[in-house]
């Protein structure tokens, strides 16, 4: 069908879509006083009067789509398109499209604080931005704890392989070979090129924790002082923190507690250890060694390292498999 003939489910669609994700992420942080996107405030810090701004089926552009993040207090602004094929495709009904959008915004939000939105403009900072949306939007997507390949904007663009990424996002190094020395490639200076393969290094982690802490049907928590919240929680030993137990929930804690750890305009290196930081003060670190473990078989181990850094290509990579002394002999232990 023409997309135009069913305008008013698509805008449905993205508006629903919108507020999801906006009440899925305010339970992992990404809050008022944080610099989220949100009418009102209720007295819980932030600025406010800043809803995103959405428009469905926009009509200047096609096989893309977009997300203008100013600083706290204006409306962040989406733009979804239209997509060419056999058959044009709207955006708007692919949700990991959208996700991938309003990633841009909670991540740009959150580096640098909410009140500068210049951290994540090129390099490897602007790459990880839209590694970042991938990743998400994968997370969210997925229906079971079993290992699947996932591609990104596979439907609207009518590409069945890869969808809109080199490849898809596999822990199979064969489907997917990348590693941190790919960004030294021709054709990996650009930003969705560069996020990919860090998207795959991100994915690869929440694989490593799910296999470790099992999978939750559901991202959102359920209601407080419920038998199911205490199940969707677990309190550290070391910290006394509490934090989401399940290996999919907990990596959506710690990508978005990484995004207030990191430095502006992050590295890969700064991103990684921003993560290994949320872990530790959540649980004292007891999942350091599976996070190594992860970011490692992707290049970006203890020894990875970055010669020549600039912030606009992001400098020469070398991959490091290493991993730290104290993981060599230490057990991986299911709870």
């Amino acid at each position: 069908m023409d997309p135009t003939t069913y305008i008013d489910a698509s805008i449905t669609e993205l508006f629903h879509t919108i507020n999801e994700i906006h009440d899925l992420t305010w339970h992992y942080g990404f809050d008022e006083e944080s610099g989220n996107f949100q009418s009102h405030n209720f007295g819980r810090g932030g600025l406010g009067g800043d809803p995103v701004v959405a428009f469905a089926q926009d009509g200047s552009g096609m096989n893309n789509a977009n997300f203008a993040t100013p600083p706290d207090g204006t409306s962040g602004r989406m733009r979804m398109y239209k997509w060419s094929g056999q058959t044009e495709a709207d955006g708007d009904l692919e949700a990991g499209i959208v996700i991938h959008e309003y990633t841009h915004g909670i991540s740009t939000r959150l580096t640098g604080g909410p009140a500068n939105s210049g951290c994540l403009g090129w390099g490897q900072s602007g790459g990880m931005g839209e590694g970042w949306g991938d990743f998400l939007a994968t997370l969210i997507r997925m229906q079971d704890g079993k290992v699947h390949d996932w591609t990104m904007g596979a439907w609207a663009s009518h590409r069945a392989g890869a969808g809109i990424r080199p490849h898809p996002y596999s822990t199979n190094k064969t489907v997917n070979p990348d590693v941190f020395s790919t960004l030294n490639k021709g054709g990996y200076w650009q930003v969705h090129a560069i996020g990919s393969v860090y998207a795959e290094m991100l994915f690869e982690v929440a694989e490593a924790l799910i296999a470790e802490h099992g999978w939750s049907p559901s991202l959102f928590p359920p209601a407080a002082n419920s038998t199911a919240f205490d199940s969707f929680y677990a309190t550290s030993s070391k910290t006394g923190r509490q934090y989401p137990r399940h290996g999919n929930t907990y990596a959506v804690q710690l990508l978005i507690d990484s995004f207030k750890f990191q430095p502006c305009r992050p590295n890969f290196l700064d991103n990684r250890d921003a993560i290994l930081q949320a872990d530790q003060v959540y649980t004292g670190g007891e999942n350091a060694c599976t996070i190594w473990r992860a970011f490692a078989k992707r290049g970006l181990g203890s020894e990875a390292s970055i010669r020549a850094s600039n912030p606009w290509t992001g400098g020469i990579t070398a991959d490091g498999f290493g991993i730290p002394k104290k993981c060599l002999s230490k057990r991986r232990i299911a709870v």
